[in-house]
């Protein structure tokens, strides 16, 4: 891999990113956990979280880290791409909130299930995020290893 991705900077700024969206993931469970939540506070955190997520996966989509996997051991590419093509599914699942909460009334249906498929978001995103690490880490520890 190039020096970019292996160099420590390049891991914690992959970090920043993780953590920015780590917090924007609390901060909507936070608001949720409240029972007298605000439709207005959550389609916002929804409306940034959004941005913040295109602009992350933008990043790794388009020479990201993602590129440098693929070219430098082909063998995972199977795994990158996979980790990959999850992220329309994200988008579209907080489309898919961001119309439900975009409503002008909510019953306490429509909120449970604004709440369940958050969860469901959350659960999902934090096990994709996971997954992105675990392969940087071992592409970051086979460098290490093989002197690159």
């Amino acid at each position: 891999m190039s020096a970019e991705s292996t160099n420590p900077a390049f891991a914690h700024a992959l970090q920043a990113q993780h953590h920015e969206l780590r917090d924007f993931l609390h901060e909507g469970t936070q608001l949720l956990a409240d029972t007298g939540w605000a439709v207005d506070d959550l389609f916002s955190l929804l409306a940034v979280l959004r941005r913040h997520l295109r602009e992350h996966f933008e990043h790794e989509e388009q020479g990201g880290y993602f590129h440098e996997v693929i070219v430098a051991r082909p063998q995972l590419a199977p795994r990158a791409n996979a980790l990959l093509e999850q992220h329309g599914d994200f988008m579209a699942t907080l489309d898919g909130l961001l119309a439900l909460v975009g409503t002008e009334t909510l019953s306490s249906v429509s909120r449970s299930e604004i709440e369940s498929r958050w969860q469901r978001f959350s659960s999902e995103f934090c096990r994709h995020e996971a997954g992105e690490v675990d392969l940087l880490q071992f592409v970051f520890n086979e460098d290490l290893g093989s002197g690159d």
